[in-house]
């Protein structure tokens, strides 16, 4: 059975771990790759904007967070480039996680970049989830961004529908995110000169179960594909 909507947002709140505990859990790891300065750029249809599409069997720089095994509620997994699920010729990036069967769990995907988003409206990605699934699994973005590195989260987590192709997208308007040193008061100034130096982009795949019982694993596979960044002139 899914979770409507008022009972999945009441079970998010219960569960899952504040901004400020998810900052504090950060720790930036060691020998990490050259950061990306550029976006690959893209048109598709009336869009244009920043993508990352793995047709050409790479990574382009997305990685599992190395940190986030070591924080809380975080589990481990594999990442790799595999066929679409429901295509013949395209590819997508793939996860492997082992989520909790209780409790709030996460795997956390990062692309490592020194770049500005202020020209792009927004973030979506397409995401899959097996139909057979026991899990309640959501995404939520993540960036990290100014001189002191903030952690900026989006405030509410985007349920995927298992079985088919869920559409996650979030606004780069400052009302859309949180952290512990933010709030909706900000100015836009503000808010720019954050989008303006931005180390980190993280998708965060949640997990929450609803079911009492061992504290097992639930092994799940989820598929992410055309993460899409718009610009704002370009809608």
């Amino acid at each position: 059975m899914r979770l409507s909507g008022l009972w999945f947002s009441a079970l998010v709140a219960a569960c899952a771990p504040s901004a400020a505990r998810a900052q504090a859990d950060f720790v930036a790891p060691s020998g990490e790759r050259a950061p990306m300065t550029r976006l690959p750029s893209c048109v598709t249809g009336h869009i244009v904007g920043a993508c990352f599409d793995f047709e050409s069997g790479a990574l382009d720089g997305w990685q599992l967070a190395e940190w986030a095994t070591e924080s809380d509620g975080y589990v481990r997994g594999t990442v790799g480039v595999s066929s679409r699920p429901d295509s013949e010729s395209g590819r997508s990036m793939q996860i492997q996680a082992e989520f909790r069967s209780i409790g709030w769990s996460a795997i956390a995907l990062e692309l490592r970049a020194d770049v500005s988003l202020a020209d792009y409206c927004g973030i979506r990605a397409d995401v899959l989830a097996p139909a057979d699934t026991t899990l309640h699994l959501a995404v939520r973005f993540v960036i990290l961004a100014g001189p002191s590195w903030q952690w900026l989260e989006t405030k509410e987590p985007i349920l995927i529908d298992p079985g088919k192709w869920s559409v996650v997208e979030v606004s780069l308007e400052a009302d859309a995110w949180r952290g512990p040193e933010y709030s909706d008061a900000v100015g836009e100034r503000q808010w720019v000169a954050q989008l303006r130096e931005v180390h980190k982009i993280i998708v965060r795949v949640e997990s929450y179960p609803d079911r009492a019982g061992d504290d097992t694993s639930d092994v799940a596979v989820i598929s992410i594909d055309n993460i899409w960044f718009p610009e704002r002139d370009g809608l």
